[in-house]
């Protein structure tokens, strides 16, 4: 049953980068959110919005989208306001940013006067084009988290600046967010001038203390990047919507499968509320996004090695080509100087409190580090419990105050 319950738990984080772009069907009683795209949330919950679309410099187009002003508020502000980019987690995009309308981290931030942005990376419903190729090649799916980080942040924030004419953003990273900004820091440290200040939220860097699921891949698939490099890039992490395994009834249920709660836990930790999660039922109707196996693949090798953050490994003769060197070699933290504050919970059995707390030691701009004050708090509930409110983003707010215009 162990070993059963691993293939199972292994086989839905693979196919957490399936496409979940589903839309509501006829007499549903699902709540409106569950279908709506990240204009129409924004428009929904009352808030002024914008897309705007960013070029990367190697062919992607991405849209972002941005949240200009209070709840209600019907005219564009005059006066300057400091901009925070969000930067979602693994298989996610901006509408997992705004799926409710209290005790969202986006909102907050609007209603306290930031000009709020909310960011995709390529492969998500909202980066799907490209200069010259289609989605349906091969070659637009070759990425990893690397290229989310120097490519498209790097894009967005170039672009917030041009847009707003200040100097520098904030940015607020979940999970791969934190992963990606880390990667853009360490290769480009002149990004730090542009990163007033970063705000990590269960940052996936290191993987030494991985728990559950994530522990299981270490120590019984070590075959796994062999297996995930032979996987067709475009035919598999971005069809067959995951949520369809989770809901007995696509359109009218709530309620969501035991054996799925049972696979999120065994990955993610357990929840703050299993018996009535109310963002889980929501999230899964537009989580995940789309993604590439490549992703994936680079988070497997610094699961199954344990050893650090390190760049992707192609194997002895290609790494050889690109790096120098046959083994990849790790990402420099020493360049990453921008004041980072890191925020973690006991039970996060993907970035585990001391992976964190080691990262904070390595990396010089460290400001802040927030441990948060529930046992029973995941991965997911960081981001996305509606308890979060009280028990992380008002700290995080304080914390942000600092660096406002």
């Amino acid at each position: 049953m162990a070993a059963f319950r691993t293939i199972l738990a292994v086989s839905a984080v693979l196919l957490a980068a399936a496409e979940a772009n589903l839309r509501a069907p006829a007499n549903t009683k699902v709540p409106t959110e569950a279908w709506l795209t990240t204009p129409e949330l924004i428009e929904f919950w009352g808030y002024p919005g914008e897309t705007h679309t960013v070029v990367t410099e190697d062919g992607y187009v991405v849209d972002v989208h941005r949240i200009l002003g209070r709840r209600g508020q019907v005219d564009k502000p005059r006066r300057r306001k400091t901009p925070v980019l969000i930067a979602h987690g693994y298989g996610a995009s901006s509408e997992c940013m705004v799926l409710r309308d209290n005790n969202t981290l986006a909102f907050m931030l609007a209603n306290e006067d930031f000009d709020v942005w909310l960011g995709n990376t390529r492969g998500n419903f909202y980066g799907r084009r490209h200069s010259h190729l289609s989605s349906a090649d091969q070659r637009f799916w070759d990425f990893s988290w690397h290229e989310n980080g120097v490519f498209d942040m790097r894009a967005t924030i170039d672009y917030m600046l041009a847009t707003t004419g200040e100097a520098s953003v904030a940015v607020l990273g979940h999970s791969m967010g934190a992963t990606s900004l880390f990667a853009l820091l360490a290769e480009m440290p002149e990004y730090n001038a542009k990163v007033r200040a970063a705000f990590l939220l269960g940052p996936a860097v290191y993987f030494h203390s991985v728990r559950g699921t994530f522990n299981e891949v270490r120590k019984r698939a070590p075959w796994s990047e062999r297996t995930l490099s032979l996987i067709r890039l475009e035919n598999f992490m971005t069809r067959a919507p995951y949520p369809r395994l989770c809901f007995s009834n696509l359109g009218g249920g709530m309620t969501i499968n035991p054996n799925c709660i049972r696979v999120f836990t065994d990955a993610q930790g357990p929840f703050f509320n299993t018996n009535h999660n109310t963002y889980l039922p929501i999230l899964l109707r537009h989580w995940p996004a789309g993604t590439s196996v490549g992703q994936l693949a680079h988070f497997m090798q610094l699961i199954v090695k344990g050893d650090g953050f390190k760049k992707f490994d192609h194997g002895p003769e290609r790494n050889r080509v690109l790096y120098g060197t046959a083994s990849p070699p790790p990402y420099n933290l020493t360049n990453v100087r921008s004041p980072c504050f890191f925020y973690y919970c006991d039970n996060d059995y993907q970035a585990n409190p001391k992976d964190v707390r080691r990262l904070a030691a390595d990396v010089p701009g460290t400001a802040g580090l927030f441990r948060t004050p529930a046992r029973a708090f995941n991965h997911l509930d960081i981001m996305y419990e509606e308890a979060a409110g009280e028990l992380v983003y008002k700290r995080l707010l304080r914390d942000i105050a600092k660096y406002r215009n």
